[in-house]
């Protein structure tokens, strides 16, 4: 409900087929950007087999997050996955080299302040259950866009 509110308020449009937002309809002369973003979507690779394709969806969602902060003042992007395939993918880094790339392509320096895991009420054992650890947060500070 707030999500949706929220869309209205700015002029976005949602589309509940793709659970994506209509940037473009937003009139240029009233929208500056955001000084704050938390992406937190669905799980987008169930599977090591979905990981290309989820890997893309992520960088689609991410650039499009960081074409939304502010392109002179910069601001904070929250991004998370709960996608066990995305967050133990190369070593661990899958989930954050995407970020870097996100982040080329939206033409924005980004700068990781924090990466955060499960909370302690998530029962974690690497070893023996290495799939319960699948949720991750990156806090990133956002520059100016690049000319």
């Amino acid at each position: 409900f707030l999500k949706n509110e929220r869309t209205r308020a700015d002029g976005l449009e949602h589309t509940e087929s793709d659970d994506e937002y209509d940037t473009a309809s937003v009139p240029a002369s009233s929208f500056t950007g955001y000084d704050v973003i938390i992406l937190d979507p669905p799980k987008l690779a169930p599977s090591l087999s979905s990981l290309p394709r989820a890997t893309r969806k992520y960088h689609s969602l991410n650039t499009a997050a960081l074409n939304l902060i502010h392109p002179q003042n910069g601001g904070l992007l929250l991004s998370c996955t709960c996608s066990a395939a995305m967050t133990q993918a190369e070593g661990g880094r899958q989930f954050q080299r995407m970020l870097q790339t996100a982040a080329v392509s939206a033409r924005r320096s980004v700068k990781v302040l924090e990466v955060w895991g499960a909370s302690g009420c998530h029962v974690r054992n690497p070893a023996a259950f290495p799939a319960g650890e699948y949720l991750t947060a990156v806090l990133l500070f956002v520059g100016p866009k690049m000319d």
